[in-house]
């Protein structure tokens, strides 16, 4: 690892100084638009706004089925009987990351389709 990370300083100092200020600007514009992101997901997330929280989270994946059928699809249909269990014996709490939950693929939305009454508190 040690060498793998001299290589990278080496490669940096080879690119010369106007290279190596645009490579930081780079990253730095990257992390601005990361934080954004984050920040435009709490504000929908907080508005309960679904459709919005669908496209922050999931056009990305959607982009690419097979990732997509297995982060998102396959997960929540194993997942269903789990929590469907708990549900109809307890109360209970149950964690998963936002983008299980929206979209027609989402965990609320199957959970509504079983008769379920979600809202969001």
């Amino acid at each position: 690892a040690l060498e793998t990370g001299l290589e990278q300083v080496s490669f940096l100092e080879n690119l010369g100084s106007p290279f190596e200020d645009a490579l930081v600007r780079e990253n730095i514009r990257g992390a601005e638009a990361e934080v954004t992101e984050v920040r435009q997901i709490a504000a929908a997330w907080q508005a309960g706004d679904a459709a919005a929280l669908e496209q922050l989270l999931l056009n990305g994946l959607k982009d690419s089925p097979a990732i997509y059928q297995t982060l998102i699809v396959s997960r929540n249909r194993a997942w269903l009987p789990k929590m469907q269990s708990c549900l109809d014996t307890a109360r209970c709490f149950i964690v998963v990351g936002a983008g299980h939950l929206v979209g027609p693929d989402g965990l609320i939305s199957a959970l509504r389709a079983r008769g379920y009454s979600v809202t969001q508190q």
